[in-house]
């Protein structure tokens, strides 16, 4: 994804014969498609398509999209199971406490006795838990986002904080890195 663009929903399929789309929402903002006048569709290819938003709804666990000048019949299949982003400019702020991940790339990573170690290089969306992908003296170091692990996140310093014992019986060479 573009730095420019958030995606908010995956178009799963038409449904109907309003000439919608069923869109799985991606979005911790339940009502954003209320918001959404305009945007563009990305394709598997990587190709993308302008869309202007004729219509918005929920419909269960879904959104229901209707875009101007896009009729089902003539309609690219790519559609289906392409992505609706909207421009990075119109981004819901995240809830409190939580954070888009792509916010924290370059962050640097502390210790428990706030020394830096290095920075943060990416973030995996993984099925289990997220993964922090961590540039540990030009090394890559793959640490759990959960609590035992990631201690801190200060947004103001630009700082994650690290607990390096926790990741000692993987990376034993990280057993100093907490000093």
């Amino acid at each position: 994804m573009e730095k420019d663009w958030v995606t908010i929903a995956k178009i799963r399929k038409a449904v109907g014969i309003k000439g919608e789309y069923r869109a799985e929402i991606l979005s911790h903002d339940l009502n954003r498609h209320k918001k959404v006048r305009s945007g563009r569709l990305r394709f598997g290819s990587g190709k993308t398509l302008k869309v202007e938003v004729e219509s918005a709804r929920t419909s269960g666990n879904f959104w229901l999209f209707k875009f101007k000048d896009i009729d089902l019949n003539s309609a690219p299949k790519e559609i289906n199971n392409s992505f609706l982003e909207v421009p990075f400019s119109e981004r819901v702020a995240p809830p409190p406490d939580q954070y888009y991940p792509v916010d924290l790339v370059g962050f640097d990573i502390l210790n428990l006795n706030g020394l830096k170690k290095g920075v943060l290089k990416e973030i995996l969306d993984t099925p289990a838990v997220d993964t922090l992908i961590l540039n540990i003296d030009n090394n890559e170091i793959f640490a759990p986002w959960i609590d035992e692990c990631v201690i801190e996140i200060n947004e103001k310093n630009k700082s994650i904080t690290i607990n390096f014992d926790y990741l000692k019986d993987v990376y034993p060479h990280l057993e100093e890195n907490n000093d």
